[in-house]
């Protein structure tokens, strides 16, 4: 897809000794193969000095070229992307992981999907509060003048580098596997960069790893052993916020993972879940441990062999809504 800069503002500061850019706008028109033509805007904030520009400038200078007046405006064409704490109503996605695919955190990556804008009341959250752990938490969005609903997104290289270099190698099958789970498997998106060669075509290396990826992908998750399971949700002990799932399967089964969802048209709900198998006298035995689960949860299981197993929701923020249960 081709690419025109249609608009362009650079904001400098100068002193004695050199110029500093400390923020550039930039809009480009795309025109793809089938006639369909995308904007896209472009904000880029310097580093000065040591510290960066509040984020939150990022709208007031997308008002430069119309995104937060016309863009939104537009909700079923436009995406706004946004990586810093104060996010703004106008956002629709961003970003959670580092350039080295190090997640910011392992409770943001599957618990900011609702986020405070931070715009708090609270005195006790104003500082303590606005690292990526707290962003979306109860202690934040209770005192919140605004909500927004903002899913994220992982990216990372497929190698160390975003741009091609013929010494780096890709890397290793159990990281892209383990990125995978803690992001598209931790309610969150799986954005994979790979960077063509100069010829333009990508490293054979490159191409062999993503194989790799996909049969992963297809052993681990090919067979729903859950299918034809018969499934119950009720409350526990009649509360609105505490639910027992049970799924009971057609026999023993050897079980690696349960992959489950919330109704995300309903919301997202669920704050913590324990996932149970009864042992040899029929006692259930805690297996393992969540938080949220959103768009899409996926809980790895080790060594266990089960004909039931079950999730119990024992905090939510409503009554949960479930989409599907399925068993691998």
């Amino acid at each position: 897809m081709s690419g025109e800069v249609i608009h362009k503002h650079l904001l400098t500061r100068s002193d004695t000794s050199h110029t500093t850019k400390i923020f550039e706008v930039r809009l480009t028109r795309h025109r793809n193969s089938s006639g369909y033509t995308v904007l896209t805007i472009w904000i880029e904030l310097a580093t000065i000095g040591h510290s960066y520009i509040d984020n939150t400038l990022a709208f007031r200078l997308a008002d430069i070229v119309g995104v937060t007046k016309t863009g939104r405006s537009a909700r079923t064409t436009a995406i706004v992307f946004h990586t810093g704490f104060h996010l703004s109503k106008n956002i629709s996605t961003r970003y959670l992981v580092n350039e080295n695919s190090v997640l910011f955190c392992v409770r943001a990556s599957i618990e900011q999907i609702f986020v405070s804008n931070l715009t708090s009341t609270n005195p006790t959250a104003r500082t303590t509060r606005t690292d990526k752990a707290y962003i979306g938490s109860i202690s934040n969005i209770m005192y919140s003048k605004g909500l927004v609903f903002a899913p994220s997104e992982v990216d990372m290289s497929i190698r160390d580098g975003w741009f091609y270099h013929a010494d780096e190698q890709p890397h290793s099958l159990e990281r892209l596997f383990n990125t995978y789970l803690n992001s598209v498997g931790s309610n969150t998106t799986f954005i994979l960069n790979i960077p063509p060669m100069p010829n333009g075509k990508f490293d054979e290396r490159d191409v062999e790893r993503l194989h790799e990826l996909g049969e992963k992908l297809k052993n681990e998750f090919g067979t729903n052993i859950a299918e034809n399971a018969e499934i119950t949700v009720t409350p526990y002990c009649g509360s609105d916020t505490q639910t027992v799932v049970e799924i009971t399967l057609d026999g023993e089964h050897d079980i690696h993972y349960i992959d489950f969802c919330e109704n995300i048209a309903e919301g997202q709900r669920i704050e913590s879940f324990i996932v149970q198998t009864p042992d040899s006298d029929g006692i259930w035995r805690n297996r393992a441990f969540g938080t949220t689960v959103g768009a899409r949860k996926i809980v790895p299981l080790k060594d266990l062999r089960a004909d039931r197993i079950r999730i119990f929701v024992n905090a939510s923020r409503d009554t949960p809504e479930f989409g599907t249960f399925k068993i691998y």
